[in-house]
């Protein structure tokens, strides 16, 4: 999971994803237009970079219980490029993760996510007219 986030993710090294992930790997988490396959999560990093090349994470918690691995992240970049059809906004944006996944034999099989899009697109200028409510 670190590598995954800090390797893949943080650095754009989408080949470590080979040793990490089983032949029939299906990542339930990608955007529209990304197929759920490993080569659809590299294509996606490589996406995200493209959009964020100061990408990085923060590892907040890790669990492992039996064959599934919950991680908790803050993610943190700066948007330079485009990202799923917005044009660069050149501002900086903080936000929460969750990620899921299945293991097989120490090497992912699934992966599910939930990431604050809409806290990150307002912070990077992407949602005129939406605000944050405190609860």
């Amino acid at each position: 999971a670190e590598r995954l986030l800090i390797e893949a993710y943080g650095r754009g090294n989408t080949e470590v994803l080979s040793d990490m992930v089983t032949p029939g790997f299906i990542d339930h988490a990608l955007p529209d237009g990304f197929p759920p396959s490993i080569e659809g999560t590299k294509s996606f990093i490589l996406t995200l970079r493209g959009a964020m090349p100061d990408l990085r994470y923060t590892i907040e918690h890790l669990f492992l219980g039996g064959n599934h691995l919950a991680i908790r992240v803050t993610g943190h970049g700066t948007m330079r490029g485009s990202l799923l059809g917005h044009a660069a906004t050149g501002k900086e944006a903080t936000w929460p993760e969750i990620h899921i996944c299945s293991l097989e034999q120490g090497r992912l099989t699934e992966h599910w996510s939930v990431i604050d899009w809409l806290g990150m697109f307002k912070q990077l200028g992407l949602t005129p007219g939406v605000r944050s409510i405190e609860i």
